[in-house]
């Protein structure tokens, strides 16, 4: 038995080859924030629990290594409770792992990827400290762009073959935010905020074919950071790639104010602001701000809620949490920041991420479990929240 192929049926079937082939090769460059399961989602948020000891505050005491986790995919309306991530932040099989997976590869030759990891308290073997007080990893893959920001010092140390947590980041809560982004669209913005910052890149690989597309991003790439005088703060209007609204402001070292009070809660969420951030050691904390018309109150402990018994709730203090973020009193704003409200914050360059969110300002609203009290305008205690 014989049987005919004709050439129109070959080059039909190589045509679908060439398709399918054409379509693996530009997923695996490309790039995307994961979830725990490996699957694309828009953006994410992943609080790390502290390190505790026993208290009678919790039922059960964190080892500092289980995250709290929420993401775009939630049908669900608003809620207060975290999901429980099933890996915790040392296990590859987390979302933070999975969405860096691309450059823990040991090959940095990547035709349709390119990145630059920046840190003001780099890796050891990487130079820190100076620059911006800013963490994250700028992706930038064939059609997509990921930003992932976070509050982890010395971390992540890429291109060793594997996902590594580090030690030192046990001890205090961590935030990450990811977003997924439009690479034509957000590309050169992001990237003209992380030469505002002066953002300490200490690790980068991109072809000539992504530099030349990106001009912003070539100059962040090549260590190319602002330098006239009017170019000290900078706020932009930013959309996901499932268009989601964020806002997103830059400040360079030159500008020496308080973001929170002077930009974030009148002009971007026009509304009182609660802000957890760092307040420790010597740079000289700034207390609550309050006046007539808006207001920036400190967050003094943290709660998360994985379900509404006691044994699902998780206490800590301020002085146990590393992360910086912001969330309106009454608007739909959650800010994600890379900057504490510490006097000695005025002369370093970071950034604060607003994202338009109902079902996340909720979700961060009842994750406070008190605040710092102040006088108002009239001198009257402002009641706990």
């Amino acid at each position: 038995m014989r049987i005919k192929i004709r050439v129109r049926d070959l080059v039909s079937v190589f045509i679908l080859f060439e398709i399918v082939n054409s379509a693996g090769a530009n997923r695996k460059h490309n790039v995307y924030c994961k979830n725990e399961k490996g699957q694309d989602v828009d953006w994410f948020v992943v609080y790390k629990l502290p390190k505790m000891q026993k208290s009678l505050d919790n039922y059960e005491t964190p080892k500092g290594e289980e995250i709290a986790y929420y993401d775009s995919n939630n049908k669900h309306g608003k809620t207060k409770y975290w999901t429980r991530g099933f890996y915790d932040i040392y296990d590859p099989r987390n979302p933070v792992a999975n969405t860096l997976r691309p450059l823990y590869e040991k090959q940095k030759k990547i035709k349709d990827l390119a990145y630059v990891a920046y840190n003001d308290q780099a890796p050891e073997g990487f130079n820190g400290t100076k620059g911006g007080h800013s963490k994250g990893i700028l992706m930038v893959g064939t059609t997509n762009t990921v930003w992932l920001q976070h509050s982890v010092p010395r971390f992540p140390r890429l291109h060793h073959g594997e996902y590594r947590y580090p030690k030192n980041g046990r001890e205090n809560a961590q935030l990450f935010l990811c977003v997924t982004f439009s690479a034509k669209e957000s590309t050169d913005i992001i990237a003209q905020h992380l030469r505002v910052q002066y953002a300490n890149v200490y690790q980068k690989h991109a072809s000539p074919i992504i530099l030349n597309k990106y001009p912003k991003f070539k100059l962040l790439y090549d260590g190319s950071y602002v330098t006239k005088k009017n170019e000290s703060l900078f706020n932009d209007t930013l959309r996901s790639l499932g268009r989601q609204r964020l806002q997103s402001i830059a400040k360079r070292g030159t500008w020496k104010q308080d973001i929170y009070a002077a930009v974030v809660a009148p002009y971007i969420v026009k509304d009182n602001l609660y802000v957890e951030s760092w307040r420790n050691g010597a740079g000289k904390a700034e207390t609550s701000f309050c006046r007539k018309t808006y207001s920036v109150m400190n967050v003094k402990t943290v709660i998360i809620m994985f379900g509404p018994h006691k044994r699902d709730q998780i206490m800590f203090s301020y002085r146990e949490d590393h992360s910086k973020w912001a969330v309106a009193d009454k608007v739909y704003f959650f800010c994600f920041s890379s900057l504490n409200r510490m006097e000695s914050q005025y002369k370093r360059g970071g950034e604060v991420t607003c994202m338009e969110n109902a079902k996340l300002a909720h979700l961060f609203r009842n994750s406070i479990k008190d605040v710092e009290l102040c006088d108002d305008y009239r001198g009257n205690r402002i009641p706990e929240k």
